[in-house]
């Protein structure tokens, strides 16, 4: 009786340590199965289209981690007006709007990757921190290649372990291409650097932005978005998960 007891035990730590160390190995039941996955000197991108919802779930898993784990973490927005709209149209961002103040350590218009190697740079010279959320990484500023960016980046992942979480476009020449305009492949992110250096990619794909309010059985699937995993290093990916959102609109 003993030894029946000691092996589930011990299958329920393999599982466990399983879980840690194969992140996605299951399927994604909820969103927290996606945003605890996330660990130490982790790259990770959100990528999509516009109003695709990739700023609110950015805060969505900065918010919730700062709660469920204590992370120490900054959040620098590339443009302002993101977070003031969030704020405004969300009760779940308004209830911790005090967190967010808290994490907020850059707001203003960012226009080239170098002012972005600096504001990190500073972020990390005046606060102590091991997460830095970066929103709206290349949408405000009109280059095709970030190289420096994210030599930086390696850099700091490396040397300072510091884990990134960021989002990014999809190109639009999926819009192009017709169909559903569904990213399906890590050619589809606009920036290709971020397919190389990512150690985890999540596209998100609103149906409903592309004329596809039901879907193939006629079920409404307004307001609903679809996150997939396309790349996870060392981890399952193609896993999805489909995701209703908290408000009528996403505002990206």
């Amino acid at each position: 009786m003993k030894a029946v007891k000691i092996k589930e035990l011990n299958k329920k730590f393999s599982e466990i340590e399983n879980w840690k160390t194969k992140p996605h190995q299951r399927e994604i039941e909820n969103l927290e199965d996606l945003y605890l996955a996330i660990k130490q000197k982790d790259i990770v991108a959100i990528c999509g289209s516009p109003l695709a919802g990739k700023t609110t779930l950015l805060y969505e898993f900065a918010a919730n981690r700062k709660i469920k784990l204590d992370e120490k973490s900054a959040l620098i927005a590339v443009r302002s007006d993101p977070v003031e709209t969030l704020l405004g149209l969300n009760d779940f961002f308004q209830s911790n709007l005090k967190l967010f103040i808290e994490m907020l350590i850059h707001d203003e218009f960012i226009s080239t990757e170098d002012e972005l190697i600096e504001t990190i740079n500073n972020v990390i010279a005046e606060h102590q921190v091991n997460t830095i959320y970066i929103d709206d990484f290349n949408g405000c500023m009109y280059q095709k290649s970030f190289t420096n960016f994210w030599n930086k980046v390696s850099e700091l992942n490396s040397q300072k372990e510091l884990t990134f979480v960021l989002t990014a476009d999809i190109s639009r020449a999926l819009e192009l291409r017709g169909g559903d305009s569904k990213p399906r492949f890590l050619s589809d992110i606009e920036s290709p650097e971020i397919e190389k250096v990512a150690t985890k990619i999540y596209s998100l794909y609103r149906p409903e932005n592309y004329g596809f309010p039901c879907d193939e059985n006629g079920n409404d699937i307004t307001n609903k978005i679809q996150i997939e995993v396309m790349k996870n290093k060392g981890g399952k990916v193609g896993n999805s998960l489909d995701y209703e959102l908290r408000f009528p609109r996403f505002i990206d």
